[in-house]
């Protein structure tokens, strides 16, 4: 029997069936093709919570890290519902993001969303050295991942809907709803074709043991932040995101930030995370990555 002559109604229930069952196919792609390569016995050294930050969440997570630390200290104040911030005090032996930020910080109340975009370029050298240690997913292969996740997602259409309604058409019948369908399946597949830069799997690997073992640093974080050290502080924003705390005062912070991003990612250059945004992730929680997850 061939398969497009089948009727109208059971042709919309395979077509339906088989487009979802391509972006699953192109999901585990995705998260097949993200792979680093390496051998166990070449795996990176140790990430301090800066670089954890970048390949948790993305830059906007180390970004936060970084104020949550400087406000926790002293340095800052941050008014959490205009998202201003200000230099409060003097500062030296700062860590990277730290200093980066502290930089452009100024005695009169500045916009978060403008400081983050002075220092997002300079935090976007992380993801660089990521991408370089395999823990990101490298330019050479974003490319081959968005283009085979892409084409499995669109199969359904070049194989099953345009053949249907070109039949279709050729022979008057109504094919309204199927173009419908047509129009979904192209749409969800430019989620392929755009998706952000993503952790490989070592880097997956790498930020679940991370939170596995500061597991009992997630309980303080998250209850009475205002008693770990500025490291740990850091280091529980850089793995859980600032959303984690009880009373989470950069919600609306975050926000702001997040609404001056026209592509609504939290991508570490002008034109995102290196070639793409960060990760899963979540350049959010997982994403980067991240930058991926």
């Amino acid at each position: 029997m061939n398969i497009f002559d089948i009727k109208g109604p059971e042709f919309l229930m395979l077509y339906t069936v088989s487009t979802v069952g391509a972006l699953i196919a192109a999901t585990v792609a995705s998260k097949a093709l993200a792979t680093s390569g390496r051998e166990p016995a070449t795996m990176v050294s140790p990430l301090d919570e800066y670089e954890l930050a970048v390949l948790s969440g993305g830059c906007q997570n180390a970004f936060f890290a970084a104020i949550a630390s400087l406000t926790h200290r002293g340095i800052a104040k941050l008014n959490s519902y205009d998202g201003r911030i200000t230099r409060i005090a003097e500062a030296k032996d700062l860590r990277s993001v730290e200093r980066d930020v502290y930089e452009k910080l100024a005695s009169t109340p500045q916009s978060l969303r403008w400081l983050y975009g002075q220092v997002k370029g300079a935090i976007g050298r992380i993801e660089t050295r990521l991408a370089a240690q395999r823990l990101l997913v490298p330019d050479d292969q974003l490319g081959v991942l968005r283009a085979v996740s892409t084409l499995i997602a669109l199969s359904p259409l070049f194989f099953l809907g345009l053949p249907k309604v070109i039949l279709g058409a050729e022979r008057g019948k109504p094919i309204a709803f199927l173009l419908i369908l047509m129009v979904v399946t192209l749409a969800s597949s430019l989620f392929f074709a755009f998706q952000k830069r993503r952790r490989t799997r070592e880097g997956d690997q790498v930020i679940e043991h991370a939170k596995i073992s500061n597991s009992a640093l997630k309980v303080n974080y998250a209850a009475a932040p205002s008693t770990l050290s500025p490291h740990d502080l850091a280091l529980g924003a850089a793995l859980f995101g600032t959303g984690a705390m009880l009373t989470d005062p950069y919600q609306q912070a975050r926000a702001a930030v997040a609404g001056g991003n026209s592509s609504g990612s939290s991508g570490c250059s002008s034109s995102g995370c290196g070639s793409s945004s960060c990760g899963g992730g979540g350049c959010g929680g997982g994403g980067c990555g991240g930058c991926g997850g």
